[in-house]
């Protein structure tokens, strides 16, 4: 009998210790496992995706920490600057939700293994210390789902798993949702990369920053492309920037040649024919050094749809006493045949506007070159940078000007084209709504560029066209 006891007994402990050796590798391995879903991080790492409504990049470990990094400088800077308590929310969720609420679970979720472990192996033959490690499963238990529960809803609003082709990108958040790929579900944004305002039906890409943007995208099936549109805000539209690096321009020779005695009018009958055949932009400066007349070439970089103007070169010559500082660059023909519009020239653009408040060679004269006239912009007063509403008026200005180059039976249903397209700008539909009802078939070309000169006015700058001759016999 006492035989029989003892190999009972014997067999009883080795099942046991077997058991509680079999429970001790399942919840390593349930501990292992739990490690890996609950920090994906420490095995690997995706590439980041877009989150909370475009606004941010994720990747497995949650934020990609650093506004900057994920929106740019210049949209980072504004995010901080204009709407600091919109940034510290958004952080502090994605803190919640990447960092502390992963963290208060993975230590529910150990709690509540270790006091299992403790109940089924190491407190065996100890009630006492078994029901309390039962009380603390049960605890550990409901601290899990309570914290699991909690890590849902701060995900669900702060990066919520919508179909990227129906994703909520607001109005107010302008820019921000374009960049990272975002549609804008009510007559907005789409595309990806950056801004791209050029899709057709079919599909675009667009390049540069600024107003447009570059990547790729689909517009909706029921968007109408607007070839105006794509002139000024899509894949067409130029950009124009000034570079305050030290140093020779450095894309002189990637443009035609003008050298610097030349005659004021051989100077722009030069551009004029460089506007009919090239392909890329140039950009100049025509001042009077030592009272003699002087062409200066200042492309810093250029390509079809950009200019950059070496800024340093201007200014340096203005320190040294040069006087009607006149920066001029030619529009190549190219580029409203690309956007498929038959235009009598190709007028300045919003950004062209905007350079007249570059701060450089005491506000000059800027002068546009197409190639069958001119068009002068200046500023009529030193009240720059430009308020919000000036801004926005400078995409209804170019609209205007582009208008009065269309053939006179071509404008109204251009302009009702580009009103309704779904990827005009906000600001420019607002701007152009008053504008629709107009019968531009029966205005000339002067009546419709007064009508941009008028509201050009108002933003302390003015526009006219006029020829190389009538430029040259006043300059």
């Amino acid at each position: 009998m006492f035989f029989t006891t003892t190999k009972t007994t014997s067999r009883a402990r080795t099942y046991l210790s077997t058991k509680r050796l079999s429970l001790a590798a399942s919840l390593l391995g349930l501990l292992l496992v739990a490690s890996v879903v609950l920090m994906p991080g420490l095995a690997s790492a995706s590439e980041p995706t877009a989150c909370a409504f475009g606004l941010l990049q994720c990747d497995d470990n949650g934020i990609v920490w650093g506004v900057d990094q994920v929106l740019g400088e210049n949209m980072g800077a504004q995010l901080s600057s204009s709407d600091g308590l919109a940034e510290f929310i958004i952080m502090f969720g994605y803190f919640l939700r990447g960092v502390l609420l992963p963290f208060l679970i993975f230590i529910g979720f150990f709690f509540f293994l270790f006091n299992l472990a403790r109940y089924f192996i190491f407190s065996v033959g100890n009630e006492e210390a078994r029901k309390k490690a039962k009380s603390n499963t049960l605890w550990g238990l409901a601290a899990f789902v309570f914290i699991s529960s909690l890590w849902g809803i701060v995900n669900i609003l702060v990066v919520p798993q919508i179909d990227r082709e129906r994703s909520i990108c607001p109005d107010y958040l302008g820019a921000f949702c374009g960049n990272l790929g975002y549609d804008r579900v009510t007559g907005g944004y789409s595309g990806s990369s950056n801004i791209d305002f050029g899709n057709s039906s079919g599909g675009g890409s667009g390049g540069g920053s600024g107003f447009g943007g570059s990547g790729s995208g689909s517009a909706s099936q029921n968007d109408i492309r607007s070839r105006l549109g794509e002139l000024l805000f899509g894949n067409q539209q130029e950009q124009v920037t000034f570079n305050f690096r030290s140093g020779a321009p450095r894309a002189q020779t990637n443009t035609v040649g003008i050298l610097p005695g030349t005659s004021c009018l051989d100077g722009f009958n030069t551009l004029q024919l460089a506007a009919e055949v090239e392909n890329t932009i140039g950009s100049y400066l025509l001042s009077r050094s030592g009272g003699q007349l002087t062409w200066t070439n200042i492309t810093d970089s250029n390509g079809p749809f950009s200019i950059q103007y070496d800024a340093d070169t201007v200014n340096n010559r203005q320190i040294a006493g040069d006087t009607d500082l006149t920066i001029v660059h030619f529009h190549p023909k190219a580029t409203p045949v690309a956007a498929g519009l038959s235009l009598s020239g190709y007028a300045p653009t919003p950004e062209d506007l905007n350079a007249i408040c570059s701060g450089v060679g005491g506000t000059p004269t800027h002068v546009v070159v197409d190639d069958t006239q001119l068009w002068v912009l200046q500023g009529t007063s030193a009240t720059c940078p430009r308020r919000a509403q000036e801004e926005d008026d400078l995409l209804t200005i170019g609209t205007l000007l582009q208008l009065a180059l269309l053939p006179q039976n071509e404008r109204n249903a251009e302009l009702q084209l580009l009103y309704n397209w779904s990827d005009v700008p906000t600001a420019v539909r607002g701007e152009i709504r008053d504008y629709v009802s107009t019968d531009f078939s029966e205005l000339t070309e002067t009546n419709i560029v007064t009508m941009a000169d008028t509201l050009a006015r108002q933003g302390d700058m003015s526009i006219s066209r006029t020829t190389p001759e009538g430029f040259c016999s006043s300059y």
